[in-house]
């Protein structure tokens, strides 16, 4: 009798779960669509020639739908090389796919540092990188100069974060453009290989797909749970994009250094050390180009480069030029400290940040601009306080912050000797 009640309620919990797994299949098909966005690519002040959407076409033509199993042909490489020398570096700073359980999301890789949300305000100055500046075939030469720069006790002195402000007047004798086209080129590297390692991992036998990798997924996914035509093709036509991007990405350092591998501690590429192919497959390989790639970005930054600094994360880490900053680029600071840049301020402060870059957003490119970064909706209260001349809470000095975090670690370390000494009397 208890072995039939105990089949009875097996059967009865199978059933029971084999509904809720359905109507989780549907809930999930729904939040896919109701969540699911494509948004445009943020560069709406960038003119696009006729020859430049040409090239798009043809490489659109000839190179897909992408086969993931074999590499490019030499045809699809020229064609992307035609296409993305002219695409600006900004508008590839995240990859999305589609994922079965969490729908079109960004691929997280684990990234070299600096910034990669840049959006449309990013634009209003329509000076900016373009891929043609950072894969132009001098890339030995930049390593070399990197190597002169470190050397320079005056330039390796400004990544010192207490080395304070921009010092402009290092910018020809640190490099600064060239160093900022040196971590760029790093930073590229490096995010095509992560991105292409995930997409084309296999999903196991047993997960109940027929060995499928993340890119396949992504298309079948987009064709099952997304019945929108128009978002569904937008979609696959951005995956297609990135990927073909990130394949040109990978084939550009292979072709121009064999790949730059890891030389010296202090993160500098040895020209006697014996160079990898690409992929950087060691913790200790991608710790010292992490380095590398740092060294050179905020020595580009610090000595006033102008893309380096529109490329560098802000944050109260970056007390000691956060002023300089302000003062240079407004906008920029104050979408940081919107976002949340590790200040101690409150969530109104932050708003209040938030309604002062909308209204600078709308006076430099337009309201239909500023509404594409934010909500006035829900800062009503804010830009209304900000328009009638409120003060904005001011950012600390790079004392004040040094002087914060000192009291921090001396809390901390107080905090462990009085749990050592309740430890030791219990």
């Amino acid at each position: 009798m208890k072995k039939v009640n105990l089949i009875a309620l097996s059967m009865c919990f199978i059933t029971t779960m084999a509904v809720i797994a359905q109507q989780g299949d549907y809930a999930a098909r729904k939040v896919h669509y109701e969540r699911f966005d494509v948004p445009p690519e943020p560069k709406p002040f960038l003119e696009v020639s006729d020859e430049h959407r040409e090239n798009w076409e043809r490489l659109v033509e000839h190179c897909t739908p992408v086969d993931t199993q074999t590499p490019l042909t030499e045809n699809c490489r020229s064609l992307a090389e035609k296409y993305f020398f002219d695409e600006p570096v900004w508008a590839y700073g995240n990859m999305y796919y589609y994922d079965w359980s969490d729908g079109w999301t960004r691929i997280y890789v684990r990234g070299l540092g600096g910034r990669t949300n840049h959006s449309f305000a990013d634009f209003i100055n329509d000076d900016v990188p373009m891929w043609r500046d950072i894969f132009d075939g001098q890339i030995t030469q930049r390593q070399e100069r990197f190597e002169q720069v470190v050397s320079d006790e005056s330039c390796k002195d400004l990544v010192n974060r207490n080395t304070p402000g921009i010092q402009e007047t290092k910018a020809q004798l640190c490099a600064a453009r060239e160093l900022y086209k040196f971590a760029t080129y790093l930073s590229a590297c490096d995010d095509a290989q992560s991105r292409l390692t995930f997409l084309h991992k296999s999903i196991p036998m047993e997960s109940g797909f027929d060995s499928q990798n993340h890119y396949e997924l992504s298309f079948e996914g987009l064709d099952k749970w997304v019945p929108d035509t128009a978002l569904r093709i937008s979609a696959k036509r951005r995956l297609e994009k990135a990927y073909l991007h990130a394949r040109w990405v990978e084939g550009q350092c292979k072709r121009d250094s064999d790949l730059l591998s890891p030389g010296l501690s202090e993160g500098i590429f040895s020209s006697e050390e014996i160079k990898r192919r690409f992929g950087f497959a060691t913790d200790e390989n991608v710790a010292v180009l992490r380095r590398t790639h740092n060294q050179a970005l905020t020595i580009a930054a610090k000595s006033g480069d102008d893309w380096a600094l529109r490329s560098y994360s802000f944050g109260s880490f970056t007390s000691e030029i956060n002023h300089d900053v302000m003062k240079k680029y407004p906008l920029l600071m104050y979408r940081t400290l919107g976002d949340g840049s590790g200040y101690d301020f409150t969530r109104l402060d932050e708003a209040r940040f938030r309604a002062k870059a909308y209204l600078l957003l709308v006076d430099q490119g337009g309201e239909e601009l500023a509404q594409r970064e934010y909500d006035p909706n829900r800062l009503k209260n804010e830009i209304r306080y900000v328009k009638r001349g409120g003060l904005l809470k001011p950012l600390p000095t790079h004392a004040e912050v040094l002087e914060a975090r000192r009291k921090r670690l001396q809390q901390m370390i107080e905090d462990d000797l009085l749990k050592e000494a309740e430890h030791e009397l219990l």
